[in-house]
């Protein structure tokens, strides 16, 4: 139990102008957090930022997109009825830079993600070029609405050329 949650007050975590300290955390996927939480049942405020190197997220296909030097940062919030909102989101990596939105209320979800993939040899042989992703999810958490597009202007995917692609 953190010291003054239970009170009232801020929990924070990190080690704001620590300089080399600072640098080293980042290298071992170490971030900084700050919540805000006064009693149960009260809304929950996270402000997460973080970076890393090399992380494993136990999938092959996207440890490549998080091969080198990658930050996080984030702002989620609880609400009335188990609401949960994502927002801010930033991914910046050496192989995907990301921005999105997540809400989840009730049953139902409203999510919105733009993202650029900086070469697709990160995800499979023989392919090249950059990728720009843009997904919208909206509606019911069973059977959601998703709306994707993946656009690749020039490059090579399994071996074949690509030239001005769009799939939607």
């Amino acid at each position: 139990r953190a010291a003054g949650a239970a009170r009232g007050g801020q929990m924070r975590r990190g080690r704001a102008g620590r300089g080399e300290q600072d640098r080293q955390d980042a290298r071992r996927g170490r971030g900084k957090t700050a919540c805000e939480h006064f009693l149960p049942g009260d809304a929950v405020a996270l402000d997460i930022a973080g970076n890393a190197s090399g992380l494993d997220l136990g999938q092959p296909i996207l440890n490549g997109l998080f091969a080198g030097e990658t930050t996080l940062a984030a702002k989620v919030a609880t609400g009335p009825g188990g609401r949960i909102a994502v927002t801010d989101l930033a991914i910046d990596g050496s192989g995907l830079d990301a921005t999105g939105s997540l809400t989840l209320d009730g049953d139902t979800i409203d999510a919105t993600f733009d993202g650029r993939i900086v070469d697709l040899s990160l995800l499979a042989d023989q392919s090249n070029g950059e990728a720009s992703i843009n997904a919208r999810i909206t509606g019911s958490i069973a059977r959601p609405d998703v709306v994707a597009t993946v656009v690749v202007p020039e490059g090579s995917m399994l071996g074949q050329p690509v030239d001005n692609a769009s799939v939607r």
